[in-house]
């Protein structure tokens, strides 16, 4: 009999993220350009393809990676890896997009939230998994690379 494998949380959690992270850029290629292939950045409104080299990445309107922000489809948004990574965030930018999107108290409040401790464990990195695979697959689903 073969023995069951442990699955690992940080594995999970991964693959996890890895959706999650498609599932936005997706999203909001439909959103701000109408295509799969192309999202504007959230930052700085440049075009980029949201797969391969250089492509849009997934970037949080509030830093960190824990798991009160991780996963909140509301704090996090196509981006171009030069407002993401370089300017850590174009914060001064984003939060005027957020504000103008969601209301200064609602932005204030997410801010508040981003601060609480929020466990998970590897079933709900699963859990995630499946509703991300799920909701790229509403939209149409992920471009292949060419």
């Amino acid at each position: 009999m073969k023995k069951k494998k442990k699955l690992k949380f940080s594995t999970e959690k991964q693959k996890a993220w890895a959706l999650f992270s498609k599932y936005i850029r997706l999203r909001d290629a439909l959103a701000t350009i109408g295509n799969r292939r192309q999202c504007k950045c959230i930052t700085c409104d440049d075009v980029r393809n949201i797969y391969g080299v250089g492509c849009m990445q997934a970037g949080h309107f509030i830093p960190g990676r824990n798991n009160a922000v991780l996963f909140n489809e509301e704090q996090v948004s196509g981006q171009c890896y030069v407002c993401n990574k370089i300017k850590n965030g174009n914060w001064v930018k984003y939060e005027r997009v957020m504000v103008k999107r969601y209301g200064r108290a609602k932005v204030e409040k997410m801010k508040i939230d981003a601060e609480k401790t929020v466990k998970m464990n590897t079933q709900d990195m699963i859990d995630l998994q499946a509703k991300y695979k799920k909701k790229i697959e509403d939209l149409g689903g992920f471009p292949k690379n060419i």
